[in-house]
């Protein structure tokens, strides 16, 4: 007998009897920068930041915070590291002090082996952190 649920390594995910398949688990990638300067020049300059992600993915959520007045960060997909790609967002991401939060994208599928570029466009005054968590599900 098949029992109510069977694990799978080949389907990576948890198999109901009628063969239906939960595979959805929310991970969240996350990436900080310190810089010791208030005027925007340092920060701006030395921020671009390209992590991987190995599967095809989706992303649910970008989340977002600074210990100044504002970051605005440009997100996008790249099939290599240092060129830009396809804009994951609808427009620049505001990151305001506490906390900012999007969940519209104009393109939330990652394929797999690519890399997410996030781009500081712009600093206000008084900004010397910001903090980014990316919320997704992989496919």
């Amino acid at each position: 007998s098949n029992g109510n649920l069977r694990i799978s390594s080949s389907t990576y995910g948890i198999n109901f009897p009628d063969d239906t398949n939960l595979r959805t688990a929310y991970k969240r990638m996350g990436f900080s920068n310190a810089v010791a300067t208030t005027t925007n020049t340092g920060l701006v300059a030395s921020s671009t930041v390209s992590p991987v992600f190995y599967r095809n993915s989706v992303i649910n959520e970008i989340t977002c915070n600074t210990n100044g007045a504002s970051t605005t960060v440009v997100m996008d997909e790249r099939t290599t590291p240092n060129a830009p790609g396809t804009v994951l967002t609808t427009g620049p991401i505001d990151c305001v002090g506490a906390k900012t939060t999007t969940s519209t994208f104009s393109n939330a599928t990652i394929a797999s082996s690519s890399h997410i570029g996030f781009r500081v466009s712009a600093v206000g005054n008084g900004t010397t952190t910001y903090n980014i968590s990316v919320r997704y599900a992989e496919d």
